[in-house]
């Protein structure tokens, strides 16, 4: 009777705990589902990665041309603590954004005194931002509009052509290093997290602040009246 008891112990651990261990399973993937989680394959600094990604549905107001303020969610040693991007896509495809206050020293060349930035940890073709349109830099792509203070702002062309243009005319021009992109749905689920607030139209003084001040820029932004911060 002992050897039965042990034989039925035993067949009863073999069919309950995989049965234990399979709800325990499904349930861990309903929580991060229903957390907004998804296993998402990105470009990282170390290439193509799949990566369990905080996702969001869209947040009303968030789209190209605003500016994005990192808030305490983003501790320090993180590349985004205390920053200010400009964002320059966002959409089902995902989200692009350069660093408007993180100065980039480069390490190969002479200093030709142009502004460079480091525009995030995703390495890619420098972007330009300037304010020449496209009958002086052939496909230029306008971000942001004319105001009655400022000529418009335009991205990219080909960088040689954006600085022989600035070498003609002086004009300010600032040239991003890398970039910073979600996944689809990534970014709106890091505002619904209050990882950043937003400020909703960028102007050019915002874009071409000097490489020293630029430094100071989030103690500025962080305290702005117009700055948004997501509310359920």
């Amino acid at each position: 009777h002992l050897g039965k008891a042990w034989v039925f112990l035993l067949f009863t651990m073999l069919c309950v705990f995989p049965a234990l261990l399979l709800a325990a399973l499904v349930s861990l993937v309903f929580a991060i589902y229903w957390h907004g989680i998804r296993p998402t394959i990105v470009q990282g600094p170390d290439g193509i990665q799949v990566a369990l990604i905080r996702q969001g549905a869209p947040v009303d107001g968030i789209q190209a041309g605003v500016l994005l303020v990192s808030q305490e969610a983003n501790q320090p040693g993180s590349i985004f603590n205390e920053t200010v991007l400009f964002l320059l896509e966002h959409g089902d495809h995902g989200s692009l954004a350069v660093i408007l206050n993180r100065p980039y020293r480069a390490t190969f060349g002479a200093d030709d005194g142009v502004d460079r930035r480091l525009g995030g940890p995703v390495p890619r073709r420098p972007i330009s931002l300037h304010q020449f349109p496209p009958a002086r830099v052939p496909r230029a792509e306008m971000v942001i509009p004319a105001s009655d203070d400022a000529p418009a702002v335009y991205r990219g062309g080909d960088t040689r052509a954006v600085l022989e243009a600035q070498a003609a005319s002086p004009s300010p021009v600032v040239l991003f290093e890398n970039c910073s992109s979600w996944a689809p749905g990534q970014l709106d689920g890091e505002i619904r997290h209050r990882a950043w607030g937003w400020i909703p139209a960028a102007k050019a003084g915002d874009i071409f602040r000097a490489r020293n001040d630029a430094e100071h820029l989030w103690a500025e932004y962080v305290t702005r009246p117009d700055l948004q911060i997501y509310r359920p």
